[in-house]
């Protein structure tokens, strides 16, 4: 196999068995894009389906002490994971526009103009807590221009505040893997498969059978890990309980804007122009909606705690945390 090839399987791998906070339509296109080009055919035109067309961010020319950042397309962690694909957006190259941004003494507020269906859940936590951070020092505004879902929504949730377009979209919190069972289509063509391997789990839920109730278990309780992180980011940004994310920010779906006004998901809905306007403006206000900075974000050993303690006493715990920073 030469060495093309050998990454692309790397690839197709990666998409086939790596969690996904991607709407599992747009899973589907990303397996299928690289499935065909490990076969051989020429999927280049099928790459603009990872991220839309090229626009220009504004109507106007680029505002002066404002940094747009784009965020298109199906997010991977690194920007090799995709390069080939000439589609998408990285949480790599998305962390370094940001910092940049945040160092900037040119710039009073930084816009992420969003437009994806998600992406991969490695990257993602810790693009979260950049957010954070970030907003700690500057207004940070992810506007909805006009898809932010999944490991979008994960991320862009821990702005300062969230605008969506009149025609946004925002939400499918959750996440998902997927296992095709090929026995069947390599009984077809005449292949029998064997697995020789050490270590009891190593080949645990490959693809020539169809996944046993334990494994299926097992898959599950791993998917537990980053869905309660995408859980606990939305939830810090946001300023509400774990519990209020998980049952009332659409339990997966993803929603128009006037009912994620509705839900608390958003904070207002106005054009990527309007924001631009609104933030350049001497007489308009910087974004009133105060956030805590990224200390009271769970750690990976932390990431169960807020599942499980009452409503009550988290939001207490946010509280404190609050009166901490007010008087530090």
């Amino acid at each position: 196999m030469n060495k093309q090839l050998h990454n692309y399987d790397h690839l197709a791998s990666f998409a086939v068995t790596s969690p996904w906070a991607l709407e599992p339509e747009m899973l589907a296109v990303v397996v299928d894009i690289l499935t065909r080009r490990l076969a051989g055919e020429d999927t280049h035109l099928d790459v603009s389906a990872l991220a839309p067309p090229r626009r220009d961010l504004l109507t106007g020319e680029q505002p002066k002490g404002v940094a747009v950042i784009p965020m298109h397309g199906v997010i991977a962690p690194k920007i090799s994971m995709f390069s080939e694909m000439s589609g998408g957006t990285t949480f790599q190259q998305a962390t370094q526009q940001l910092r940049e941004a945040v160092a900037s003494k040119d710039v009073g507020s930084i816009v992420l103009d969003w437009d994806s269906p998600g992406g991969n859940v490695q990257g993602a936590d810790e693009f979260a807590h950049e957010m954070l951070k970030a907003r700690a020092v500057k207004p940070v505004v992810s506007q909805v221009n006009y898809r932010m879902c999944s490991a979008a929504y994960w991320t862009g949730a821990c702005a300062t505040e969230i605008v969506a377009s009149p025609s946004g979209v925002v939400g499918a919190i959750g996440v998902f893997s997927i296992h095709d069972d090929l026995s069947k289509a390599l009984e077809h063509r005449g292949i029998k498969r064997t697995y020789l391997a050490k270590g009891k789990f190593k080949v645990d839920g490959n693809e020539t059978a169809a996944l046993s109730e334990d494994t299926k278990a097992h898959f599950l309780d791993e998917m537990e890990v980053p869905y309660t992180k995408f859980v606990n980011a939305v939830a810090h940004g946001r300023g509400v309980s774990p519990a209020a994310v998980r049952s009332g920010f659409g339990e997966g779906r993803a929603v128009q804007a006037d009912k994620a006004l509705e839900l608390g998901m958003v904070d207002r809905i106005a054009t990527l122009d309007d924001t631009v306007a609104r933030l350049t403006s001497p007489a308009a206000a910087q974004p009133a909606l105060v956030r805590a900075d990224a200390t009271d974000v769970q750690t990976p050993s932390e990431v169960d705690t807020a599942a499980r303690i009452s409503e009550r006493a988290w939001r207490a715990g946010v509280e404190r945390q609050l009166l901490t920073l007010a008087v530090s």
